[in-house]
């Protein structure tokens, strides 16, 4: 989880399957993703969002590494490896 202005960054073995970001506050704002396939800058997602469900690493990125920044509300950040 991340609450205000924390930021993350994650380095996988693999992979994921899928990336997803979700909002445990009603809203969170300020979002900011690098090394994704859809990045986010400053954005804004409310509670049963799902423009932030189902990303992934970015075309390219064979480090498996990306970030994710919040600016106020809790957010969570769930790794999919296998369905």
């Amino acid at each position: 989880f991340l609450h205000v202005d924390e930021s993350l960054t994650v380095t996988c073995d693999s992979p994921p399957q899928a990336i997803s970001l979700l909002p445990f506050t009603e809203e969170c704002t300020g979002i900011t993703t690098n090394g994704l396939r859809w990045e986010l800058n400053h954005a804004q997602i409310h509670t049963h969002s799902s423009t932030t469900i189902s990303n992934v690493l970015a075309e390219g990125n064979t480090e498996h590494r990306f970030s994710v920044a919040l600016g106020s509300g809790i957010l969570g950040v769930y790794l999919c490896h296998k369905e």
